[in-house]
């Protein structure tokens, strides 16, 4: 996968994926906006998860919106899904995503 910067590694990129997606099914939400935050990034990442996985992972750009919200949200209740998230972001950007 590459976009305008370095190239990911798909075996990298959906290692981390699927180690995110295992730490939201591990997380609890406190409230109904933790709940929705945490489904829509379930979303993003399954999707992330498709193009990692495709031949020609390129194509029409995806919102990154809800992981960056996730960020600011839990970065003091749920530090390992926010340390996740934030190297997810960086790879994602270095390679133009």
């Amino acid at each position: 996968m590459q976009r305008g910067g370095q190239p990911v590694e798909n075996k990298d990129l959906h290692k981390l994926l699927t180690e995110i997606h295992e730490e939201i099914n591990l997380t609890q939400a406190v409230d109904d906006d933790e709940g929705t935050l945490l489904r829509d990034i379930e979303k993003d990442i399954n999707e992330l998860l498709k193009r990692s996985s495709a031949r020609n992972p390129e194509g029409e750009a995806i919102s990154l919106h809800s992981l960056e919200q996730a960020v600011s949200r839990f970065e003091v209740t749920h530090t390992t899904l926010t340390a996740q998230i934030t190297k997810l972001l960086d790879i994602l950007s270095g390679s133009g995503i």
